[in-house]
């Protein structure tokens, strides 16, 4: 019969000696969290599915995540830890680093959420320092190509840049929205929470120059009814880029349109609180440093007199209002 250990008996490791029993208790504590876990790839599948209602482009870039990591797929979430996630992360060039620690944050916060894991172990790695790059926007004579080139040549096209460029609506939310979220005659847009990428409605307005471009639009044979946006976001992709490539514009910031549109709506009318609440941004400071000064009046005044070639001069926007 093998001898009984008294609760008091002591496993030594020279300075780090434990209790018995709290070897034990952490064992089964190991053992429980183990047995509670899923596997790296299942849990990444998970993650998907209850995401599926999130921007196509965002979901690509989590799938392509969990597709460029094999060797995380058979492992046990609860067994994956900062010093195995380095190597890997360390192995991406430095300017995809950042993405792929966002995606690894979502997948393991979500793991915690499920009891999968006691802690996310991208909280002890480190994020590329990234030097802000100055806001670019695209030049009015840009904008005005692009928009004339889609009302000729890709009529389906027009509301999505008007939206955009005008109104500063993020392109994922254009996907989503519908006609009647939009209402002409009081130049009123409402973005519903399940389309606002923040989860919370505001209200954007229309400009007097994207009331003329939706109603040259509809002059063409555009509809107005259903989704703006008929086309899935590949083929919207393509669309966009043969647009403004067929306009002569050949480099495309980040976010292109809501700056083009913050930078030139804040030139014309100098109210950042107020951009705030059209764009859905949370913070005043940070709108005015970035998009303060980002253009002159001169410049904005001609971005907001942007009109459709059959369209008279008299409706032009009045600045400084």
């Amino acid at each position: 019969m093998p001898p009984q250990l008294r609760p008091e008996t002591r496993l030594s490791n020279g300075p780090h000696e434990i209790g018995l029993l709290e070897a034990v208790r952490k064992y089964l504590e190991i053992h429980k969290q183990r047995t509670d876990s899923i596997t790296f790839l299942e849990l990444c599948n998970r993650y998907l599915a209850a995401k599926s209602a999130r921007d196509e482009r965002h979901l690509k870039g989590l799938r392509n995540t969990r597709d460029r990591f094999p060797s995380l797929h058979e492992k046990l979430v609860s067994d994956i830890d900062y010093r195995i996630l380095e190597p890997l992360i360390n192995a991406v060039p430095a300017g995809g680093r950042n993405l792929i620690l966002r995606h690894f944050k979502l997948f393991f916060n979500f793991a915690i959420k499920k009891g999968f894991a006691k802690e996310n172990p991208v909280a002890r790695l480190d994020f590329v320092q990234v030097i802000r790059k100055e806001v670019e926007v695209i030049a009015p004579t840009d904008v005005a190509r692009m928009l004339e080139h889609a009302l000729q040549s890709d009529l389906d096209l027009v509301p999505f840049l008007t939206l955009g460029f005008f109104c500063g609506i993020r392109p994922e939310e254009i996907r989503l929205m519908h006609w009647g979220d939009i209402d002409i005659p009081t130049k009123g847009i409402t973005i519903r929470p399940d389309v606002s990428k923040t989860h919370k409605r505001r209200f954007p307005e229309l400009s007097d120059n994207a009331v003329a471009w939706l109603e040259a639009y509809r002059r063409a044979g555009g509809q107005m009814k259903g989704p703006i946006t008929k086309l899935r976001e590949d083929a919207l992709f393509a669309h966009r880029q043969k647009n403004r490539l067929a306009a002569g514009v050949t480099h495309w910031p980040n976010s292109a349109m809501r700056h083009s549109f913050c930078t030139f709506w804040l030139a014309a009318h100098h109210d950042v609180n107020k951009l705030v609440l059209l764009s859905g941004h949370d913070s005043p400071d940070a709108m005015w440093r970035h998009y303060h000064r980002g253009t002159t009046e001169v410049e904005a005044a001609k971005f907001w007199s942007i009109l459709p070639p059959s369209e008279p001069a008299n409706v032009i926007v009045a600045f400084g209002r």
